[in-house]
């Protein structure tokens, strides 16, 4: 919301200060005089668009609508007249299996009308000796009501029902009823239910157990299963491998790793079905290729360690991604994401969320286009706030952050590398080595690696900052054949995902030897996002090139496995070793893999619901964020 053109300049103190309590959502009421908006060169003020103003003159009093001119000597409260959202979270509920419940809602209110009893009922009651009806105001004076509401609800329902998100209706009768006493006679109104959130760590400790369960007893059957196929295809195997025609093609295999590699070739193929007749066929169908292929394989395998890219595998679930959306962060959790989402609420538009340690605990970090929050998952609640350099007014915001030691890194296309204090919340973030980013059209990415050396990218440059050692950035070379989009860092690799157009490529360096590049792989679509990650024990990276799926490829070699999407064409990704998580290009669409099922995505889950924005970032939780 912003006032219409006849409002006071924007450069007097007061013009700036109703500015800022237009935009702050958090903000309901304020009372504005005429010797704060009125001087000698303005005699008239006109009432912001989406308010009205409670106005006193003399001993007169009225109603006047946005957009209507005040003038001379008036007193006047002014009402934001579109729906606030106010949210309130319990804990301590009982469900009525016996579970510990936290709830979670959001709710609107709304000026019970525009007419001016109403207006001057709202005046009596909740315009406070401050000056200002906040969020914070509405939620102290509902929320006993509020909170007797969702105890009838939630303990007249199971744990299960509660997180399978039923009864929403239910409850919202429940919160008109409530609410209707304690806002009779305010001025004031319920509208509706927004959002609604219910969390059991006792129900959901019991689910886990009752599904481990029930996942130990398929895997046991399973096991006896296969160990049954197993067992019957050595059967036919080692009566195969007694015929002359197996015979001759073993003899002209000198070498005994070759052999075994055969050996487990034909392992790997289901052969319980073929008699020895059917399976002697298959083998002098394969012939000479089959052995040859393997020879082959053999060949470039020993070749591979000389030259190929190589990763330790390091296994780590996904427990949940951060998802960027408007002024919204949504924190998914793979295994539940149609009834895992919790919303944070930043209050101002959002380019990026990470999660990062502050005072021992994980915070979410929302980086926008004036500062850095870091804002508390369970409250909501912003605890502190870095501002970003004061002498430049960007369009975008912060592009990615990362944490060492206390210190905190952020990248902004227009501003550069920029360095905070952790220990030091207010003061404004410092920019760091202009001369690498001032002429680059873009700065992105922010990754820190195991032993605290960060990597960012200006324009096509890779940049190595050693944090924790100190020293100047090390550029990797060569840049890459375009803008860099996506960095992946780790143990041993580093990885850049970059594109334009038609074209997209993936440079990898070693990381103790920045100075030439071990691969680039081509794509003919930009790479959205890059993840080193292990997929069933054997290292991957995990791309996005604008197509439908998510790419794995194994790292040092060319086989890849795709994660099918679809209809939906994807732009971000980012997985660990039980799921594959992606947003879809036009930021509508989170969907989520099992690693090891990569045919078909396990859930899509439409962000309307949660948001009314395009998701700008997902980024990925593995085990404690802390």
């Amino acid at each position: 919301m912003t006032p219409d053109s006849q409002a006071a300049p924007i450069g007097t103190p007061m013009a700036a200060d109703i500015l800022d309590w237009l935009d702050n959502r958090e903000m309901l009421a304020r009372r504005v005089a005429s010797s704060e908006v009125l001087g000698l060169l303005k005699r008239s003020w006109s009432v912001p668009a989406n308010t009205v103003a409670a106005v006193v003159e003399g001993t007169s009093r009225r109603v006047a609508r946005g957009g209507e001119q005040l003038g001379g000597r008036f007193e006047a409260v002014l009402i934001k007249t579109q729906e606030m959202p106010v949210s309130f979270h319990v804990s301590g509920l009982k469900s009525r299996d016996g579970f510990g419940i936290t709830a979670g809602v959001r709710l609107t209110l709304q000026l019970e009308s525009l007419e001016p009893d109403r207006v001057e009922d709202f005046c009596r009651n909740f315009i406070s000796a401050t000056a200002l009806t906040a969020a914070d105001d509405l939620r102290r004076y509902l929320a006993l009501d509020v909170q007797r509401a969702l105890s009838e609800h939630i303990a007249s329902r199971d744990a299960a029902d509660l997180q399978g998100g039923t009864g929403g209706t239910d409850l919202e009768g429940g919160l008109r009823r409530a609410l209707e006493g304690p806002l009779f006679g305010k001025g004031l109104a319920f509208r509706k239910l927004m959002e609604l959130e219910f969390q059991s760590e006792s129900f959901d400790r019991h689910r886990e157990a009752r599904r481990s369960e029930r996942d130990k007893l398929e895997q046991h059957e399973a096991l006896l299963l296969d160990q049954q196929r197993r067992e019957e295809k050595l059967k036919r195997l080692a009566a195969f491998m007694k015929s002359d025609d197996a015979q001759q093609v073993f003899r002209e295999i000198r070498d005994e790793r070759v052999k075994s590699m055969l050996y487990a070739k034909m392992m790997e193929n289901d052969l319980s079905d073929l008699s020895t007749e059917e399976l002697r066929a298959r083998m002098q169908q394969w012939g000479d290729d089959l052995v040859g292929v393997v020879l082959r394989a053999y060949a470039a395998l020993g070749e591979a360690p000389e030259n190929a890219a190589s990763e330790p595998a390091r296994p780590e679930k996904l427990e949940s991604v951060v998802v960027t959306a408007g002024s919204r962060v949504l924190l998914f959790r793979p295994s539940d994401l149609r009834g895992s989402c919790r919303l944070v609420e930043a209050g101002f538009n959002l380019r990026s969320a990470r999660i990062h340690a502050l005072d021992g605990k994980p915070h979410i970090f929302a980086g926008g286009k004036r500062q850095v929050s870091a804002i508390e998952p369970e409250s909501t609640r912003t605890v502190a706030a870095f501002p970003l350099p004061q002498d430049r007014k960007p369009k975008g915001g912060v592009n990615a952050t990362a944490v060492w030691k206390g210190r905190m890194f952020g990248t902004h296309s227009e501003i550069g590398l920029i360095g905070w204090d952790l220990g030091k919340p207010g003061a404004t973030g410092t920019v760091l080595h202009p001369e690498l980013t001032a002429l680059a059209a873009t700065v992105r990415a922010a990754s820190m690696s195991r032993d605290g050396v960060l990597y960012f990218a200006s324009g096509r440059t890779v940049y190595a900052l050693d944090v924790e050692r100190g020293g100047a950035p090390v550029a990797l070379t060569p840049q890459t054949p375009s803008g860099v989009t996506a960095i992946a860092v780790g143990e041993r690799l580093v990885v850049a995902g970059c594109g334009s157009g038609n074209e997209g490529a993936l440079v990898i360096w070693e990381r103790q030897a920045p100075g030439q590049a071990i691969a680039v792989i081509r794509r003919n679509a930009p790479i959205g996002s890059v993840r080193l990650t292990s997929i069933g024990g054997v290292p991957h990276m995990l791309f996005t090139c604008r197509d439908h799926g998510v790419t794995a490829r194994v790292i040092g070699q060319t086989l890849e496995t795709h994660f099918e999407a679809g209809e939906h064409s994807i732009v971000l990704a980012e997985g660990g070793s039980d799921y594959v998580v992606a947003i879809d290009q036009n930021g509508r669409y989170l969907i989520s893999w099992e690693a090891a099922r990569p045919a078909r995505p396990r859930a899509v889950v439409d962000l309307n619901a949660w948001t009314d924005h395009a998701v700008y970032d997902l980024f990925p939780v593995f085990g404690d964020p802390s």
